[in-house]
């Protein structure tokens, strides 16, 4: 990645919607030339999408949660089924395998207390090897700023 495409991954990073005649604007390159490099920054993988970000609490879930899982065993196949079982949870917006205690990290978003209860309960906990949890409340989120090239 040269200087150019630095400040193309920046730009996107803070407005994904930006025109690409705006974008070759602010970078210097005539639009056909930029649009050329974000579809190679996209298929080299740099690039692997575009989102929204979501206020989940005005959308009715004003209860989110950490959830750290220790497997029983650690086999291909459990984690396999595993990442499959909460692959499939609507609750569940992202997934970590990390190191430590615990094995994965899930971020939740539910609309109380009781359907986090629900969803431990019934959703995660139901997952046979699941040696055990721990549940963590988030009382606030601030997005306060991305990792910069």
């Amino acid at each position: 990645m040269d200087n150019i495409d630095i400040k193309i991954v920046e730009i996107l990073k803070e407005n994904g919607r930006i025109s690409n005649k705006n974008l070759s604007e602010i970078i210097g390159l005539n639009p056909s030339s930029t649009l050329e490099r974000v579809k190679k920054l996209e298929e080299r993988g740099i690039i692997t999408g575009y989102s929204a970000n979501l206020n989940y609490s005005k959308m009715g879930y004003t209860t989110t949660a950490i959830i750290q899982i220790a497997l029983e065993k650690h086999n291909r196949e459990i984690i396999d089924k595993f990442i499959k079982h909460v692959s499939g949870l609507k609750e569940v917006t992202e997934l970590y395998h990390i190191s430590g205690q615990y094995d994965y990290m899930l971020k939740i978003y539910v609309e109380n207390n009781k359907e986090l209860q629900h969803f431990l309960i019934e959703n995660l906990t139901s997952f046979e090897y699941i040696d055990k949890t721990e549940t963590l409340l988030i009382f606030e989120e601030k997005r306060i700023g991305q990792f910069h090239l």
